[in-house]
């Protein structure tokens, strides 16, 4: 049987999809390094709002899990078009309330308060793997 012999009937067929890509969402990066970095979706969604000027004000809460990013012309925070700004005290309070570093914020558009919101993503931490020698010596 050849596949260019095959009769199909499609819309009878199960339909497949890829899962999202991290890539395809919208997400800030805290890293190690102090700085905070804007994933390409969400880099995508600012020009579309804001076109060059990417200016914004950051709020967080008190327990640093929210963030928020809202435009605004005399903003304090200028971000450049490859998204990546220092922002070592905010790093710096992740890390002193005990979060892992890279710290990942899954984002989206708040029409209510008209800014990007982010939510902390919470990783455990990677399972330690213990080497163990062969038994019988083998």
């Amino acid at each position: 049987m050849r596949g260019s012999e095959i009769s199909l009937n499609l819309p009878e067929m199960k339909r497949w999809t890829p899962l999202t890509r991290l890539s395809d969402t919208m997400q800030i990066k805290a890293m190690d390094n102090g700085e905070l970095v804007l994933g390409v979706e969400l880099r995508k969604s600012m020009t579309e709002k804001m076109q060059d000027m990417w200016k914004v004000e950051v709020y967080a809460t008190d327990d640093m899990k929210v963030i928020a990013m809202q435009p605004n012309k005399k903003g304090n925070f200028k971000f450049p078009k490859n998204g990546r700004r220092s922002f070592k005290e905010y790093v710096s309070e992740l890390k002193s309330k005990g979060y892992k570093i890279p710290a990942i914020y899954d984002v989206e558009w708040n029409e209510e308060v008209q800014s990007w919101v982010g939510v902390l993503q919470e990783v455990a931490e990677c399972p330690v793997l213990i080497k163990r020698g062969r038994k019988n010596g083998k």
